[in-house]
């Protein structure tokens, strides 16, 4: 009917880490009785309910328990790896609109400035694809360029979304192929497109229209003085444009 007496304490009221050589001589004295009996783990020398102050030196590494702890140790120590990054591509559908004409080679014409602004949109690609996307997280979009008509001649803004979206695109931009910014440009396109939208399935919104190609006054200016600067240095070869000095 004896109380047993309350287990021996540590006279500073907190329990302290165990010294390496009682450690060492614990795992002397232990009976061997399995070759494949996993390693001691970190925490025969290491009890994490401490406070670190016990631990003055630091925490104790494993030469002392042998070489199976000090894989533990390092195992328990090594830095989580880094997330991986997933890249999505992004797939974006251009539409140059235009008004339309009788004429086939002016609707060629737009047909060919889609094309040309395609392959130079993959060519950038390609370099991006090349350089390792430059340490982005996420890789430039691909970009398909169609042309459609406003009205007279096809393929409409119908068929134009519908190719782009053949082709995968995620993302649809119009562009009015205008100069000024008359009714066509600011007034008639946004709302075709807005239809065309409504036709092919899509929420009304998700098909982004820019501003007409002439609202770039400044890039407009350099393509006009571009001209006119190659223009005279033509004249003065041919020895011609001197219309003050006939």
């Amino acid at each position: 009917g004896a109380v047993p007496p309350p287990p021996p304490s540590v006279p500073s009221g907190r329990s302290s880490p165990p010294t390496r050589p009682a450690v060492a001589a614990a795992a002397a004295a232990a009976p061997s009785t399995d070759d494949d009996a996993p390693p001691p783990d970190l925490f025969d020398v290491f009890d994490p309910r401490l406070s670190p102050h016990s631990y003055p030196s630091g925490i104790p590494d494993s030469t002392s328990a042998g070489d199976a702890d000090q894989a533990s140790y390092k195992a328990f120590s090594r830095p989580a790896p880094a997330l991986q990054v997933v890249r999505e591509e992004e797939i974006v559908g251009v539409l140059l609109v235009d008004h339309g004409s009788r004429r086939g080679a002016s609707n060629a014409r737009l047909k060919a400035l889609a094309r040309l602004y395609e392959e130079r949109r993959s060519r950038d690609y390609d370099v991006a694809v090349a350089d390792g996307f430059g340490g982005a997280s996420t890789p430039p979009p691909r970009v398909f360029v169609r042309a459609a008509h406003m009205e007279i001649a096809r393929p409409s803004i119908d068929d134009g979304l519908r190719a782009l979206l053949d082709l995968g695109a995620t993302r649809l931009v119009c562009h009015p192929y205008f100069l000024s910014p008359g009714k066509h440009a600011t007034k008639d396109i946004p709302r075709l497109v807005e239809e065309a939208t409504e036709a092919v399935g899509l929420e009304i919104g998700s098909v982004v229209v820019t501003g007409h190609v002439g609202s770039r006054v400044e890039s407009m200016l350099d393509a006009v003085d571009g001209l006119v600067m190659e223009a005279l240095d033509m004249g003065r070869e041919e020895g011609t444009g001197d219309a003050v000095n006939g």
